[in-house]
């Protein structure tokens, strides 16, 4: 059984994502450019995690066997690009409960990625490794 770390809370942050959203393109009556991608961002993230949920709800998790890995980082790339984008173009460009679900959906698509994808997890600890101290450079006191 392949790990679904992330991916019930992904939903919720998708569901909240795609009702910000929608709400936000009601108020403009409008719903184009940054806008739209914000709720095509949730919509396809709300449909991916149905489907896994779905699936593990019925006992059939099997139809995806080898296929997590793809839809993880998958998820990963495109909440870390429908993030940015929606808060540094808009419409999150304010604190809300857009701008949240946004950092939130990127932060449970990094944990599911990290759970499912060799690949992503190896990017993700070379990353941090880098950043951190190294042995001999280890801070002493005394």
């Amino acid at each position: 059984m392949t790990s679904m770390q992330g991916v019930p809370l992904l939903f919720a942050a998708s569901l909240v994502y795609v009702i910000a959203s929608s709400i936000n393109c009601d108020n403009k009556n409008s719903c184009k450019g940054t806008d739209a991608y914000a709720v095509s961002v949730g919509m396809v993230s709300l449909g991916i995690t149905s489907l896994l949920i779905g699936l593990r709800v019925v006992s059939k998790e099997d139809m995806l066997e080898g296929k997590h890995k793809f839809l993880a980082t998958f998820l990963f790339l495109w909440w870390g690009v429908g993030a940015a984008v929606g808060t540094f173009d808009g419409p999150f460009t304010v604190v809300s409960n857009g701008y949240f679900s946004a950092w939130a959906g990127f932060l449970f698509a990094t944990q599911y990625a990290y759970a499912s994808s060799d690949v992503v997890r190896n990017v993700l600890d070379r990353g941090a490794s880098a950043m951190g101290p190294k042995d001999d450079q280890a801070a002493t006191v005394g």
